[in-house]
């Protein structure tokens, strides 16, 4: 019957996301002046998925937020150092180790440089890291946790995370399979993060840079939609990611398996 329930709270997860960022493009589409829509956008995505969220654990299954790692906002320093080391050391590794060359795009008008910067810094990046863990490491975790135990609730939490990333496009079977394990083992770190720092916060925060860091993209080909961009020479999908990008990378991989190895060790610290 658990098993049943947990299907379920998958189920509603994946349709509140979709509802929540459905009324969050109303305004982007309302207000496309310099980007102002994607800012408003991102903001009521964030509100709806909070209350959403609330409602499912306060008035649904009659429980405490604190209770599923939903704090107060705040900032914890060894997130933030761990959610600064991560990006910028794949980042200079690509820079340093794999020939490339590094792009500026040209945008035709404000309006377009705007909402490419604005998409990358307020939907994927402050909005993208609350709402994911709010519903992935927040309302899942805790929940799955609750039922079974918390390797459950993380390894389970994870492959949803990844298997949910694969709708953004990975199409052939090697970009597929990449997806898969690369963004399971980062819904790994984020899980653990917030497992051990207790706080859906920690996870957020490291999220945050790690998506905040793709305002520098890296690439196999160039995009019209980016201002930075590395355009790497290589074409092997281990080291481009295939077909969803350098996140998913082997690069990428072992910075996440890195940064879970590091908080494995800090969670022993721990409890000595």
């Amino acid at each position: 019957m658990n098993y049943i329930k947990i299907l379920g709270m998958f189920v509603l997860a994946f349709l509140m996301i979709i509802v929540a960022q459905a009324l969050g493009a109303i305004f982007d589409e309302m207000i496309p002046f310099l980007g102002i829509g994607i800012i408003i956008s991102a903001l009521i995505y964030c509100i709806v998925i909070y209350f959403f969220v609330r409602l499912m654990i306060e008035k649904g299954l009659k429980q405490r937020r604190v209770d599923y790692r939903i704090v107060s906002p705040h900032f914890d320093i060894r997130a933030v150092i761990l959610g600064i080391i991560l990006p910028l050391s794949v980042i200079l590794f690509y820079l340093i180790f794999v020939p490339g060359e590094f792009k500026i795009s040209h945008f035709k008008t404000q309006d377009t440089l705007f909402r490419s910067l604005f998409w990358d810094i307020f939907q994927v990046a402050v909005a993208g890291a609350i709402v994911e863990e709010l519903v992935f490491r927040g309302l899942l975790m805790g929940y799955i946790e609750k039922k079974t135990n918390i390797v459950v609730a993380i390894l389970t939490t994870s492959i949803f995370f990844g298997a949910i990333h694969v709708l953004n496009g990975a199409l052939n079977v090697g970009s597929f399979l990449q997806l898969l394990v690369g963004g399971s083992l980062a819904g790994v770190m984020f899980g653990l993060t917030a497992y051990v720092f207790r706080s859906i916060w920690a996870s957020a925060t490291l999220h945050f840079f790690w998506n905040i860091s793709q305002v520098f993209y890296i690439t196999e080909k160039q995009v019209d939609d980016k201002v930075f961009q590395y355009i790497l020479d290589s074409h092997n999908f281990a080291l481009t990611g295939g077909e969803f990008g350098f996140e998913a990378s082997i690069i990428s991989i072992l910075g996440y398996v890195s940064v879970i190895v590091v908080l494995v060790m800090l969670r022993r610290r721990l409890r000595q």
